[in-house]
């Protein structure tokens, strides 16, 4: 047996659950290699429950630190993560494999390989979505009656509104998920900094604003988080966070149409997130 963890070196939340998916992904590859938490990943606020050893506690022979040149923050490629594979299968038992630095294999990446037929069985919805999930789920949780949309603003607002995350988007889409679902309250989870061009919002009927102390106040994200994630239906922004909570959601997440094709474009994109074919609770708001 060998063993593998990721050493992760900080940044938010959905950042650093990046580097924990990497991990996770290189342990599908090979039965022969078991994946161990690090305190490191205790960084993000996200997934805390993960029931797995401790790398601290195993018992090893060998250390072996991963890197590759450079920072792979679109994620390698498959050719890439094979060859890497290849080195880890030649590596003697009872080594313990650290990765360290910035090797990414985004959870879209998995999932579109599968569909491009370079793997043979769906490992993203097989293997990769259940572990996320038992790493989040602690207890079953009442499903809210509401509708959950994430909006990212703070420090890279002005980015956004020029993408078309601005607040015609936001207005139409609100009133086509009124139209579909006129009986639903909608909430919005979104950052006080930078957030000054959606004000109007508020004065929508049964839409509420949730944005007491700023989105990333420690005090209220792993209950903002745990809402968006119970909500009965969730609408991701283009953000690190958002797109964690759409993966870990057993509920509906919806996409507005606008950007089924967002992988070559430059408006309305959400980055590391594009599906070839989307996940078993996405869908389409047309």
């Amino acid at each position: 047996m060998k063993y593998i963890t990721y050493e992760q070196s900080g940044g938010r939340s959905g950042h650093a659950l990046k580097d924990i998916a990497s991990a996770i992904i290189f342990s599908l590859f090979d039965e022969n290699l078991e994946l161990c938490f690090h305190d490191s990943w205790n960084n993000q606020k996200i997934c805390q429950n993960f029931q797995i050893k401790n790398w601290k506690d195993i018992s090893y022979k060998n250390i072996h630190e991963l890197k590759i040149r450079g920072k792979a923050w679109d994620g390698i490629s498959f050719e890439h993560f094979m060859s890497l594979m290849e080195m880890i299968k030649s590596l003697p038992d009872e080594t313990m494999i650290i990765i360290k630095g910035v090797i990414r294999i985004h959870p879209n990446q998995l999932h579109n390989w599968h569909y491009e037929k370079l793997i043979d069985k769906d490992l993203f919805s097989e293997k990769f979505i259940p572990i996320l999930k038992k790493s989040y789920y602690k207890h079953k949780q009442k499903i809210l009656n509401q509708i959950a949309i994430h909006i990212r603003r703070g420090d890279i607002a002005k980015d956004m509104i020029e993408c078309g995350w601005d607040l015609t988007f936001y207005k139409n889409l609100i009133n086509k998920l009124q139209e579909k679902y006129p009986d639903k309250k909608i909430k919005i989870f979104m950052q006080n900094q930078g957030s000054e061009d959606l004000k109007d919002l508020s004065q929508i009927k049964n839409v509420q604003i949730n944005s007491p102390k700023g989105y990333f106040c420690h005090e209220t994200i792993n209950k903002d988080i745990r809402e968006m994630v119970h909500s009965e239906i969730f609408i991701p922004s283009n953000c690190g966070l958002a797109t964690w909570i759409s993966y870990l959601s057993n509920q509906k997440v919806i996409l507005p149409a606008e950007i089924l094709d967002w992988k070559d474009k430059k408006t309305l994109n959400i980055k590391h997130f594009y599906h070839k074919v989307l996940p078993k609770n996405f869908t389409l708001l047309s």
